[in-house]
């Protein structure tokens, strides 16, 4: 199942998410989000089939930290800390 840069797939029990943006080392936008959003919903509509979600990404070029594009952890952090 292809969502907005999402592939979703199933093997048995096993839900294979898919990060497909490699234009952007796969980095999260709004656009995936949404994406996301619809795969995890097409999990949740096989729930009493599903027993492991695996998330990957399609190519070699995954950013091994969790990055969105236009934000980082460290300025939600300090957003975050009462002043």
């Amino acid at each position: 199942m292809q969502f907005k840069h999402v592939t979703l797939d199933f093997d048995g029990p096993v839900a294979i998410l898919k990060l497909d943006h490699p234009e952007v080392m796969n980095a999260v936008s709004m656009d995936m989000l949404g994406g996301l959003g619809e795969a995890l919903d097409a999990i949740d509509d096989r729930r009493n089939e599903v027993r492991c979600l695996v998330m990957t990404a399609r190519d070699a070029r995954f950013a091994p930290a969790p990055i969105c594009r236009g934000v980082t952890i460290r300025s939600q952090a300090a957003e975050a800390m009462p002043t």
